[in-house]
């Protein structure tokens, strides 16, 4: 036990291990010895990169070139990333012996199991160690990154014989990697807009979803401890803050998040950062590569610090920068760990008591014009405004619209019973047969499967609460909501149906292949007229960085432009609006995915048929006049490269003013001169 508490105090979330390093595999054999050799995946991209940052050549034939270029190169990414994910779920229970891929070790649990396959490195988000089970008050550091061993803590199976009976080993290892993803999409998005894009580099990545596991794949570095330049890469006990370039894009990055500087301290040395302690920059030769995302944005909840944080939007509409290691046990001085912890707390009464009552206020405004707008674009609304679904019963409770209400139910019971198959198959049922019972006892109205719904609600969202403050918007409390929920049963119980079906990415259900936007199987469904479960397959859904889903749309958009009229040209613009979609709920702050998706609407609502989206005509029209306001440009913009996002200033200076008054972005002349960062995107704002 004490060897497993040292390893967890000294070790990151391994990429620096295995990226500058060796590695050593628990297993018999090699994972890259049975599928495949290492191909640097890395250089390839930055390559590509280069080659397109350097080219100013403009002519179409050009562009064209350079955008497929990248788009083969993720498609190829992609497929060799996904069957070894899938492979990687589906032998999970297999004993060690019998896999076909085995782990490596590289450092760190809080990533769950390692694998290296192929020259991509991939991390199985599962909680092996038990680490994310603790409940006493050390349980408030991170277990990947733990504070000097000073430090009293709770060893990793202590807090085992208290979980509650629905416990998902799932959930946090889940949301972990998935902040992974969110990380990475904010960092890019910020070094777009503040012109550090063309020094600024990452490993190419995706999230594979499959199962109720997740699995985040991505390309190894060539970074190692010599390269690390802003971070630590042992758990706080060495923390460095060199100067030069990389501090100066680091701190900018930091300046433009909101995320509040802060001193970290090992009881020896005191270094100053913006991002968390566990992200680390490094530089090699010329190129700077950063990585560890999952901890980017501040936490709201002190006893979830690792699973619970604020969303990028939130803090651009905030504007007070918040600490990403409030919560982290002994790196604080103390007084500046108070004051951290009093910022983050009037962040989350703004957030509670401002934020989301403002956001249901405009979301009522919304559906009071339009009520048949589909869920997709709730939840794209909801993130943009910079809330977590986490808050989706609050919304319900502020809410005074009746279609906008019984929505927010269908949505919280959909996300319930995908945790409910999940759960099932995690236990060992075969897939198809977890959502033939479930949805067949939802439909039924069998009051077991019910009360597993009620179940997970309670733990998956954050319920109303009955307050006798004055400044409380929560008014309702828990009952009420429990008691509509279950008065609403009887006709939420198909549409709730069709919203997890999509959301569990099942095939043949839905019509057609459409990520996005496609919310369900045609047809009215209901207990006489049930679904063919037969045909019933999940797939595996894949999330991929937002420039990759805007370079294919653009691309969509360009072959349409190239026919005037047709079926042809109908679907093709189909195709785009599905992967702007993708795109914005990637990432709700790319103002020209906004703008562009917004035209594509409108070339949709001209045509007369927007059934394909989900939407009806007035619901086309509307949704398309939001997007255009949201991202703030006024007249026609043609940017169809992803190249064409990027600003073409040098780094600033460190003598450079707040970036969140000036203008960041530096356009040519295709695009617009000036973009106030300080617009949006809020809507209705």
């Amino acid at each position: 036990m004490a060897k497993r508490e040292e390893e967890e105090q000294t070790c990151g979330y391994g990429y620096d291990d295995h990226y500058g390093g060796t590695s050593t595999t628990t297993g018999a054999h090699n994972s890259t010895d049975l599928l495949g050799d290492q191909y640097d995946w890395n250089t390839e991209y930055t390559g590509i990169r280069r080659r397109h940052l350097d080219d100013r050549s403009t002519s179409p034939e050009a562009k064209e070139r350079q955008s497929n270029e990248l788009i083969a190169l993720e498609e190829r990414f992609v497929a060799r990333a996904l069957e070894t994910a899938v492979l990687l779920v589906e032998q999970q229970f297999l004993p060690e012996n019998l896999r076909t891929i085995r782990r490596v070790s590289v450092g760190g649990v809080a990533g769950g199991d390692k694998y290296i396959v192929g020259g991509i490195f991939f991390k199985f988000a599962v909680d092996t160690c038990g680490i994310y089970r603790r409940n006493t008050p050390a349980s408030t550091s991170t277990p990947e990154a733990q504070p000097p061993p000073t430090t009293v803590q709770s060893t990793p199976n202590s807090a085992s014989n208290t979980l509650p009976s629905d416990y998902d080993p799932t959930a946090a290892p889940n949301k972990v990697a998935g902040h992974e993803g969110k990380g990475l999409q904010a960092l890019a998005n910020a070094a777009l807009a503040t012109g550090l894009f063309p020094i600024l580099g990452w490993p190419l990545m995706i999230i594979v979803d499959y199962l109720g596991h997740r699995v985040v794949a991505s390309t190894i570095l060539p970074i190692g401890h010599d390269t690390l330049v802003v971070g630590s890469s042992d758990g706080g006990h060495t923390n460095l803050c060199i100067g030069g370039k990389t501090q100066l894009a680091v701190e900018l990055i930091g300046k433009w998040l909101y995320l509040k500087r802060h001193t970290i301290t090992n009881g020896k040395t005191q270094t100053k950062l913006y991002t968390p302690f566990d992200f680390e920059a490094h530089q090699k030769g010329s190129e700077i590569y950063c990585v560890d995302f999952a901890r980017l944005a501040p936490p709201y909840d002190k006893s979830n610090p690792l699973t619970h944080l604020f969303r990028f939007e939130f803090l651009k509409a905030y504007r007070v920068p918040l600490c990403c290691d409030t919560f982290i046990n002994g790196l604080l001085p103390p007084s500046e760990k108070l004051e951290c912890e009093m910022e983050t707390k009037a962040a989350r009464e703004c957030l509670l008591n401002s934020r989301i009552p403002m956001l249901t206020n405009n979301l009522d405004q919304l559906w009071n014009e339009q009520p048949d707008i589909p869920a997709p674009f709730l939840i794209f609304f909801v993130h943009s405004f910079g809330v977590n679904l986490h808050f989706l019963p609050l919304i319900w409770d502020l809410s005074h619209n009746s279609q906008l209400r019984n929505l927010l139910l269908t949505e919280i019971v959909a996300r319930a019973l995908r945790k409910c198959i999940y759960a099932s198959i995690h236990l060992g049922e075969n897939p198809k047969d977890a959502v033939t019972s479930t949805m067949e006892g939802l439909l039924s109205g069998t009051e077991g499967v019910w009360a597993t719904i009620f179940s997970k609600v309670k733990s998956i969202f954050m319920m109303p609460v009955v307050s006798s403050t004055a400044s409380s918007v929560l008014p309702s409390g828990p009952e009420s909501f429990f008691d509509v929920l279950s008065s609403s049963r009887e006709h939420i119980a198909a549409p709730s149906m069709r919203r997890a079906l999509f959301l569990l990415n099942t095939k043949p259900i839905q019509p057609k292949d459409s990520p996005a936007l496609c919310l369900a199987f045609c047809g009215e469904v209901h207990p006489g007229n049930p679904p063919n479960w037969d045909s019933i397959e999940l797939c595996p859904r894949v999330q991929q960085l937002f420039l990759l889903s805007f370079q294919q749309a653009a691309n969509y958009k360009l072959a349409a432009d190239k026919l005037l009229k047709g079926k042809k040209r109908f679907d093709l613009l189909l195709q785009a609006a599905e992967k702007y979609m993708e795109c914005i709920c990637l990432n709700t702050q790319n103002r020209f995915a906004l703008h562009n998706f917004s035209r594509i609407l409108r070339i949709l609502y001209s045509s007369g048929d927007c059934t394909e989206l989900g939407l009806s005509r007035n619901a086309t029209l509307l949704m398309a006049r939001e997007l255009s306001s949201l991202s703030g440009l006024t007249h026609n913009v043609d940017l169809y490269r992803w190249r064409d996002l990027i600003p073409l200033h040098a780094l600033p200076s460190h003598t450079t003013t707040d970036p969140h008054t000036q203008p960041v972005f530096h356009f040519t002349d295709e695009r617009p001169s000036f973009v106030d960062m300080n617009a949006g995107p809020l809507f209705f704002l």
